[in-house]
């Protein structure tokens, strides 16, 4: 599969290059009431992508975009619906449920700010 980019069910969602993967903890010890969420950065796509799971089965349902845009190699800061990533490769999430992102393609740190998830530049 030479990859490409899809939103949708687990089964149908399409990736480009994913190469860094971190979990999301959910803000409560109950994981019926929030369960985790996989963050993918979709390295050939330009994209932060969240594996969503279901809170009754924890079986991955479906696959959103979170920032970025698919064949965008350009940067920008914001929110993340309207944040630009170039080639992310690396995740880390610290205990506050802040995103650190290292972009290859654009040799930055980016940070994502837990809970409205903007981002910056470091």
């Amino acid at each position: 599969n030479p990859g490409g980019h899809r939103d949708g069910t687990a089964l149908t969602a399409l990736f480009h290059s994913p190469q860094g993967l971190c979990f999301l903890q959910p803000p409560s010890q109950s994981v019926q009431d929030f369960p985790p969420t996989l963050l993918v950065a979709d390295t050939k796509n330009h994209c932060l992508r969240a594996v969503l799971f279901s809170p009754q089965t924890l079986v991955a349902q479906s696959v959103v975009t979170v920032a970025g845009r698919a064949g965008k190699t350009i940067w920008r800061d914001g929110e993340a619906c309207r944040a630009f990533l170039n080639e992310p490769a690396g995740l880390s999430v610290d205990k506050a449920g802040n995103v650190l992102i290292t972009e290859s393609g654009g040799h930055r740190l980016r940070w994502f700010w837990s809970p409205d998830l903007r981002a910056h530049a470091m």
